[in-house]
């Protein structure tokens, strides 16, 4: 028989079927959003979506009600402070969430922006902007297969800098798009941002203490979501002065988060024992 694997090894594979499953519907639900708004305006077409949106949400949380698995085992009662949990974090966790920073600042400056220069620089259709989200999610769930496989077999660093690679040339291939040919390459790149997460998630809970696992992955999202705040209302004030202002310095800071992570960031220190 092979050597049995641990938890840790296969984690990202685990992510990669939740991240499936969420992403999904998102294949086809912009497209349908894009169809609504050109067939009945977009008062009425954003008026129906939103409809549906609370009804599918009302239905999520009674399935969620229903089919609730309580934990075999109560969680642990103990609790630690957000500075306590930084510094119990191991380094190479403090290092990701640095990096990661970087790629989500470079996501918000720039993502926010990309339908109004589709629509209003390009002159593209909702129907056609719902199309392209849906080739986004497409590409990001045939990309996380692979990402698993390079996980598995080489590592969860190199899927994860491919995947900062890619925050940082998304809003390039953006800001040089001239067409709907280039906008179309443009979220190829934006799905292939998907290939490393479910190697990067992994990767947080494998470095979180395990006697405060989930405390120490809620603080790094709400570190993380904090941190970026800025970068969207930066984005805005260059947008206002030119347009494709914010997509050349969120590309920049995402190539930024790529150099400081394939520096700073190792992955034999991650598996080192944690106190």
């Amino acid at each position: 028989m092979g050597k049995p694997r641990l938890a840790g090894d296969v984690r990202a594979r685990g992510f990669l079927i939740q991240s499936v499953l969420r992403r999904v519907p998102i294949v086809f639900a912009p497209t349908l959003g894009g169809m609504l708004v050109e067939h009945l305006g977009l008062r009425d077409g954003l008026r129906i979506g939103f409809s549906i949106s609370i009804m599918l949400a009302v239905t999520t949380l009674w399935f969620q009600y229903r089919f609730y698995v309580p934990p075999t085992r109560p969680a642990p009662t103990r609790s630690h402070g957000l500075v306590a949990l930084w510094r119990r974090a191991p380094t190479p966790l403090r290092r990701l969430l640095v990096a990661d920073v970087l790629a989500r600042a470079a996501e918000s400056m720039a993502d926010v922006f990309v339908v109004v220069y589709a629509l209003d620089h390009l002159h593209a259709s909702p129907m056609q902007y719902g199309g392209w989200v849906g080739l986004q999610m497409t590409i990001s769930i045939i990309s996380y297969f692979p990402g698993a496989w390079l996980a598995e077999r080489f590592g969860k660093r190199l899927p994860v800098i491919i995947t900062f690679i890619m925050f940082a040339a998304f809003p390039l291939m953006v800001g040089w798009a001239t067409s709907a040919a280039g906008l179309t390459l443009a979220f190829v790149f934006a799905g292939l941002r998907e290939l490393g997460e479910p190697a990067r998630k992994a990767m947080i809970v494998d470095a979180a203490p395990d006697d405060a696992r989930a405390q120490t992955v809620g603080a790094y999202y709400l570190a993380r979501s904090v941190l970026i705040l800025p970068a969207g209302v930066l984005g805005g004030l260059l947008w206002a002065r030119q347009v494709h202002a914010p997509f050349w310095l969120a590309g920049a800071i995402g190539l930024l988060g790529v150099v400081y992570f394939a520096v700073a960031f190792r992955e034999t220190a991650a598996r080192e024992p944690r106190a």
